[in-house]
């Protein structure tokens, strides 16, 4: 048997009673939107609203309201990685992801490129846009020379609008990366997309757990002069080996620095420094605050530790 269609919503929408960010706060305002779009923000719209017809009521009474957030480092079809087929997890459903409070996300691939691959990421991608999510995705995996769909990074960037990027691993022992032509070729073709295209063309690195850290990033930007603003770090939130040291310092260079909020010790992650005491470390440092970014690295499998520290089993790191 066929269900029954729901009943169709009303043309306008009208939230009311919580204190508004847009981003900066603006105090407990009314938000009057029709289908998608904000119409106006302001007080007593109640009887403006009225007059246009049907209209959704919203009680957002000691709630916030934000706008939806950006999530740059998110695995669209799953980042089982280090640990083998017990690690693999499914691909993302767009409730998983809006629960959240994610409304824009850029999907990349994990080390696995075995049975996962940037096609399968590109159709999910476009899957989770028609659902009503904005997104995007880096090309390119933790190897190089990137894997890429089409012929190049640069033909990536310049023919698919999804892609925004490439994503590399650097400091990663698993893919040391060494050859540092490899890591100033992508460079050069993230710099030229960029060019040809106007979009952000930004190489987006894993860094790994190798105590060289960001210096292969150092060493690029002293060798072909790449703007700061293309790199973007990631998993910068390390204790062991100490990832805050070398962010400080990319940031002070100009750079924006990223914490995964995966990567915590409440989450099992027995290397990591928690989120926020690493967006407070920086602070501390000096760092300005629109220097630094958050991300979720959702959808990869996380450890469940004992007590006594000992990995008992998996979870997979949701999106919320």
């Amino acid at each position: 048997m066929f269900e029954a269609k729901p009943a169709p919503r009303p043309p306008f929408t009208l939230i009311r009673g919580g204190e508004v960010y847009s981003p900066v706060p603006i105090g407990r305002q009314e938000i009057l939107c029709a289908g998608d779009r904000i119409l106006t923000i302001g007080q007593d719209l109640e009887p403006a609203a009225a007059a246009l017809g049907a209209v959704e009521v919203i009680d957002a009474t000691g709630l916030s309201v934000v706008p939806g957030f950006i999530d740059q480092h998110l695995h669209f079809i799953g980042g089982g990685d280090f640990e083998g087929p017990l690690g693999r997890v499914p691909e993302l459903h767009l409730s998983w992801i809006v629960s959240g409070g994610v409304t824009t996300a850029v999907g990349i691939m994990g080390i696995d490129m075995e049975y996962k691959n940037l096609h399968g990421l590109l159709v999910k991608a476009r899957e989770l846009e028609r659902s009503g999510l904005s997104t995007y995705i880096y090309t390119g995996s933790f190897a190089l020379p990137s894997p890429v769909l089409t012929t190049s990074v640069r033909a990536d960037i310049t023919l698919i609008d999804k892609v925004i990027g490439a994503k590399v691993a650097i400091s990663e022992n698993v893919y040391p990366n060494l050859d540092f032509s490899l890591l100033a070729e992508l460079g050069a073709q993230l710099r030229f997309a960029r060019n040809l295209t106007g979009k952000a063309a930004v190489m987006h690195c894993h860094v790994g757990r190798n105590p060289k850290r960001l210096q292969p990033l150092f060493d690029l930007l002293d060798a072909i002069e790449l703007p700061i603003d293309q790199i973007l770090p990631t998993h910068l939130n390390r204790r062991e080996p100490d990832g805050l040291a070398h962010a400080i310092e990319f940031a002070r260079r100009g750079g924006t620095i990223d914490f995964s909020c995966n990567m915590s010790r409440r989450s099992g992650s027995v290397t990591a420094v928690n989120p926020d005491e690493a967006v407070r470390h920086v602070l501390q440092a000096g760092i300005a605050l629109d220097r630094i970014t958050l991300s979720s690295d959702a959808n990869v499998s996380m450890p469940v530790l004992a007590e006594d520290g000992r990995i008992i089993s998996l979870h997979n790191a949701p999106p919320t």
